[in-house]
């Protein structure tokens, strides 16, 4: 197996991808020609782990051009084959383009992380625990809750980015921050995180590799990824249960299945059982102040959990699961236009989902700060589309919802037939 980055084709004949099979992907083959330098950079740029394997690897240099670009001459070439070189073509004019534009953006500081940010994130996260504190102490229950579970949410945007080494840039101080953020205030498990969500942005809406797409038998997003052999309650109604009874059953398998069994497969079962406990004692303290005892602290906490996972499964959901979904690598940069929705800006949108609402950016560049997202794609990527004839999808809120209410229920009747 070979990968093209930086005109240089890496032999990987020997090497171990940590991240597992999504490398195939991505995979440089003389018809292909897919250059993975995009991808390399958006996924691996801060990391001094992945830069170093690289450098060990052996390669051979490589020049710019396909060598079959130059045979015009060649009239023995079919339609089809002319045609796939165009297209090869076209896309590697793009990644081209788009690696320069990338190097600007770098040079420029847009990926330089903002302090007085991070401190404003973090603070005013502390600060909805504190006032939905003092509203439980005053018995206020249900403003309590509710005001925890959007807290959730928030934590669920903060630990997003410290995966994506975005919010502080310190690959250190943002896993340690991820595991804060995850495991403690959430209860989750950021490593299965991590293993499902690079899955996902390597080969976004990818069938084969995409693991948001292997939600069956619980749900289907896209008719290509359904199993017509399964049929089940849930994606016959999927429409009508996704919101208030599939979500739920998500949160369920995730808390009491996925995370531990990741963690005893992985041999990470003693930093889960750890976190988890410390998860609970921390909730168990803060409820107690109310006056509830143990059992009754840790059932509030899995409302909570429950609830704020709720808002984050259907805000995330707007974001692809309404696109196309694909089996061939195009590159990185025309995935991210096909299959990518973007919610407009607005400063409530951006606060409620946390900056995601710019999808199409995050895609692009996940290792910016996402909060400056907005900029960059009012000032570079719209241009950068509008010159290579890519659409630049962005939805409302509530536009992108409906859409992915007619999606589900088409799917929904699909599978019943």
């Amino acid at each position: 197996m070979k990968l093209r980055i930086h005109n240089k084709l890496y032999d990987l004949s020997n090497f171990n991808h940590p991240g597992g099979s999504i490398i195939k992907t991505h995979e440089w083959t003389e018809d292909s020609n897919i250059d993975a330098t995009n991808v390399f950079l958006a996924l691996h740029a801060r990391s001094k782990p992945a830069l170093s394997m690289l450098s060990t690897l052996p390669y051979t240099l490589v020049s710019d051009t396909r060598e079959s670009d130059t045979r015009e001459s060649d009239t023995r070439e079919s339609n089809t084959r002319e045609s796939d070189t165009r297209e090869s073509n076209t896309r590697s004019t793009i990644e081209s383009d788009f690696e320069k534009l990338n190097r600007q953006l770098i040079k420029d500081g847009y990926y330089k992380p903002s302090y007085p940010h991070i401190v404003q994130r973090i603070g005013t996260n502390a600060g909805i625990w504190v006032v939905a504190g003092l509203f439980l102490y005053n018995n206020y229950m249900i403003t309590s809750i509710t005001l925890m579970a959007i807290n959730y949410v928030q934590c669920g945007w903060i630990q997003h980015e410290c995966g994506h080494k975005s919010f502080t840039g310190d690959m250190k101080v943002d896993n340690f921050l991820q595991m804060i953020y995850l495991n403690i205030f959430m209860g989750g498990n950021y490593r299965f995180w991590n293993d499902q969500h690079f899955a996902h942005h390597a080969n976004t809406q990818n069938i084969k590799y995409d693991k948001d797409l292997k939600t069956h038998p619980l749900v289907a997003f896209n008719i290509k990824a359904l199993d017509k052999n399964k049929h089940t309650f849930f994606t016959r109604h999927q429409h009508l249960l996704y919101w208030n009874v599939i979500n739920p059953l998500v949160w369920f398998v995730w808390s009491f299945m996925s995370y531990p069994m990741f963690a005893y497969k992985k041999n990470h079962l003693l930093e889960y059982t750890t976190t988890k406990a410390t998860s609970l004692a921390m909730y168990c303290w803060y409820f107690g102040l109310s006056g509830y005892n143990i059992k009754q602290s840790i059932v509030l906490f899995h409302i909570v959990s429950l609830f704020g996972t709720m808002i984050l499964l259907a805000t995330f959901t707007v974001s692809h699961t309404t696109t196309e979904a694909y089996t061939e690598n195009n590159g990185w940069v025309i995935p991210s236009a096909d299959h990518t929705i973007n919610i407009y800006d607005h400063p409530v949108t951006n606060w409620w989902m946390g900056y995601l609402n710019f999808q199409i950016e995050h895609h692009l560049f996940p290792t910016m700060p996402q909060f400056r997202q907005n900029k960059v794609g009012r000032d570079y990527v719209k241009p950068f589309f509008n010159k290579h004839d890519l659409v630049y999808n962005e939805k409302s809120f509530v536009e992108a919802n409906l859409d992915v209410y007619k999606n589900l229920k088409t799917i929904a009747k699909s599978h019943s037939c």
